[in-house]
């Protein structure tokens, strides 16, 4: 099975803006008392993050973007790796 980098990457980069886009609105739904621990998880995660606004919306959503596409390159790359491995032998 060949995993195609091409159609990877911007997959995984989707889901993780999606993925941000979901988690950054779920705070407004979630009870008050537990609205402080999922900002601090949003902070741990984040780097920039400054609360629930404009400017830490757009940087959750790029950031879990560019996670999402770096980590569909890597697995990208191990999979040609090892299918070229396969190949050799």
């Amino acid at each position: 099975m060949t995993l195609h980098r091409n159609l990877l990457i911007p997959t995984l980069a989707t889901f993780g803006a999606l993925a941000a886009i979901g988690c950054f609105f779920w705070g407004y739904i979630l009870p008050v008392d537990v609205q402080a621990y999922h900002q601090q998880f949003l902070q741990m995660s984040t780097l920039g993050w400054s609360g629930m606004n404009l400017v830490s919306f757009i940087l959750i959503v790029i950031e879990w973007a560019a996670w999402g596409a770096l980590t569909g390159w890597i697995l990208g790359a191990l999979d040609a790796y090892y299918e070229k491995q396969q190949t050799k032998k």
